[in-house]
């Protein structure tokens, strides 16, 4: 990725403020360890940011996205050729994709763990010696997501962070 384009990302993150929400999220779900993080960061978005979400929250009221339909639709059914007919429904247009047989008469609510006020938490600190400390720091100062957290956020982050030692050979991420 050449040098302009990381700048270009990097002011966007600035000006749009996501590296605070994105640390707000992984702190909550840190937190509160839920089974479902997605759905988790779906209602702690909608709570803690009602402005932003507010457009997508009366959307998802009035009719859930398409995808959460068909998500519906596939648990639901016990045969795969149900959606031999919908398999373009994201080319097919709102009203038609809305009566179609497929997607008609399913459960129109999404329902997500209710959050927790978590503003009065004490996240756990995991004890590292000062040179482990400015080891993390130093990677996550070059990692885009975490190189503009003020100083409060940054050590929120490596006091949560921990060094695993792995060898070389190891596969990490899969």
């Amino acid at each position: 990725m050449s040098a302009e384009i990381q700048e270009e990302l990097r002011d966007y993150l600035k000006q749009k403020n996501l590296n605070a929400i994105f640390v707000s999220i992984v702190e909550a779900i840190l937190i509160d360890k839920p089974e479902n993080p997605v759905g988790f960061m779906a209602q702690y978005l909608l709570e803690k940011h009602p402005q932003e979400t507010r457009d997508i929250a009366k959307s998802f009221q009035k009719t859930p996205p398409l995808s959460l339909v068909l998500a519906e639709s596939l648990s639901e059914s016990d045969s795969d050729e149900t959606f031999d007919d919908a398999s373009n429904a994201p080319d097919m247009d709102f009203e038609a994709r809305r009566n179609h047989p497929s997607l008609r008469n399913k459960r129109k609510s999404v329902c997500a763990e209710r959050l927790e006020d978590v503003s009065d938490m004490k996240l756990e600190v995991i004890k590292k010696s000062e040179e482990e400390a400015a080891r993390i720091r130093k990677i996550l100062e070059k990692n885009m997501l975490f190189n503009s957290l003020d100083d409060h956020q940054m050590k929120t982050i490596v006091d949560a962070m921990f060094v695993v030692e792995k060898e070389d050979s190891e596969v990490i991420i899969q």
